[in-house]
């Protein structure tokens, strides 16, 4: 990573040139810089406002959800079926539907590790529930606040080392 102070008129900022760039520090930024870490990947800047801001952090409501494929009951599931019913929802691209249905069971199980406390039943299985678009029971919640405990335990995780060591850059407006 090299660093560098670029100046125009009154105003400076500092240049941070790195491979790979993520933007946010949601959920989604804190997992891609997790992956890109395992695979070798250390160049790496986390583009952010706030590292405890973002809307991953501050949402709530009571219909938290996260999708994923089936991981109870008897009900059968794939990941072309999930790919369907998100395609449907006309919210999602298919290739990208796709993609998010193959990866669910994986991120899912990476943020379960982390420590998000996804409900089970007594045999031990990740319950899920049903919602209007999906009659299967592929979501599941912690709560209102489902997407602000996943950002929390990626970040807990990023903090421990587990994953990479973060370099808050600011830019900075100066007169002269």
């Amino acid at each position: 990573m090299e660093n560098e102070i670029f100046r125009a008129g009154n105003y400076t900022a500092k240049v941070v040139r790195c491979n790979t760039a993520i933007v946010g520090s949601g959920a989604a930024g804190f997992n891609a810089a997790d992956r890109l870490w395992q695979l070798g990947q250390h160049d790496i800047v986390l583009v952010t406002e706030n590292r405890v801001g973002g809307t991953s952090r501050n949402t709530g409501s009571d219909k938290q959800t996260y999708y994923k494929l089936t991981l109870s009951g008897g009900d059968p599931d794939s990941v072309r079926e999930m790919a369907d019913t998100l395609f449907a929802g006309r919210c999602v691209d298919g290739d990208i539907a796709l993609c998010e249905a193959a990866l669910s069971t994986q991120y899912f199980l990476k943020l379960v590790e982390l420590g998000v406390p996804f409900p089970r039943n007594r045999y031990g299985e990740y319950i899920g529930y049903k919602t209007d678009h999906d009659s299967l029971r592929r979501a599941t919640s912690v709560g209102p606040y489902t997407s602000k405990q996943m950002t929390e335990c990626w970040k807990r995780c990023a903090g421990q080392g587990r994953t990479y060591t973060g370099q808050d850059t600011s830019h900075q407006n100066s007169s002269g």
